[in-house]
């Protein structure tokens, strides 16, 4: 999906937010995620539990149908569901796509991704699957029996070296993240910026990613009362992710601090600098005034 396409039920890529992720009208719970071509639908709210993911939209910019309960490939006359890497069920997703449970998305979408198969379209990670589309009429039982047991690579193969974004720590959220959590301002960005963070996937709006590995001291809700604006480049948290808008937009997430490092560029090749799997470290910085 091209960043200035549309997606019913999720925000628009190109520009046109119709809500925060999980600001209470817009989010359903996990139903795919943005695929490495630009293409995203919902995500979860951030202080919801993470539902199993029912789907995804290719990132040509069709929306694949979500199994149909308790359709396994077994059922389609394929091989029987089974475990990919020894972390999840494969199922049918349609007629031209497999959708693969697995604790590791992001390993998994770059060796499918490795595998450079001519009848693969596009490799879409979700929070907790991987969505493989196929031209059509590929043999689906025969992509299941390629796919079971493929060796996934080291999560720093997969990620790389790891993107750093620098960023002064004075949001507005700070103090009351503090208060919530009973550190002070100062422990909630020693812990934020410690940890070392992977984008699981991308939704919301072009460029926004989940990231996993926030410290369980910093889990906080969401806001009651999201923002009408929050500014580009805030760095925030809700539930068990941590992200950086990339364009200004509502938002209920709670800001801890700031970057000027540019996530979303629509002139840039590609104009993310985030993909799943990227891995991310936050370096605090000192303004003037001696905010960190």
């Amino acid at each position: 999906m091209s960043a200035g396409g549309g997606i019913e039920g999720a925000d628009r890529a190109g520009g046109d937010v119709a809500a925060d992720p999980g600001a209470g009208d817009g989010v359903e719970g996990a139903r795919g995620a943005e695929s490495g071509q630009g293409g995203f639908a919902n995500a979860p709210k951030p202080d919801d539990g993470v539902e199993e993911p029912i789907g995804a939209e290719s990132g040509r910019g069709g929306v694949v149908n979500a199994p149909e309960a308790g359709e396994e490939i077994a059922k389609r006359g394929g091989a029987g569901s089974g475990r990919v890497g020894g972390v999840g069920e494969v199922r049918r997703a349609g007629d031209a796509a497999l959708l693969i449970e697995t604790d590791a998305p992001h390993r998994l979408h770059t060796a499918v991704r490795g595998l450079a198969r001519p009848e693969i379209v596009d490799v879409i990670p979700g929070e907790r699957t991987v969505l493989v589309t196929t031209r059509p009429g590929t043999d689906l039982a025969r992509l299941d029996g390629l796919l079971r047991d493929l060796p996934l690579p080291e999560a720093t193969e997969a990620g790389g070296e790891p993107l750093r974004i620098p960023v002064v720590y004075d949001g507005p959220d700070l103090e009351e993240v503090a208060s919530l959590t009973g550190l002070s301002a100062d422990e909630v960005v020693e812990r934020h910026a410690a940890a070392d963070y992977v984008v699981a996937y991308l939704g919301f709006s072009p460029g926004f990613g989940y990231l996993t590995g926030l410290d369980e001291a910093l889990h906080v809700p969401r806001r009651e009362s999201p923002r009408t604006a929050v500014p580009a480049g805030s760095v925030a948290i809700a539930g068990p992710y941590t992200a950086v808008y990339p364009a200004r937009s509502p938002g209920g997430w709670r800001l801890l601090g700031r970057t000027t490092l540019r996530l979303w560029d629509a002139d840039r090749d590609p104009p993310s600098l985030l993909r799943p799997g990227t891995r991310i470290r936050f370096e605090p910085e000192t303004t003037s005034s001696g905010a960190a």
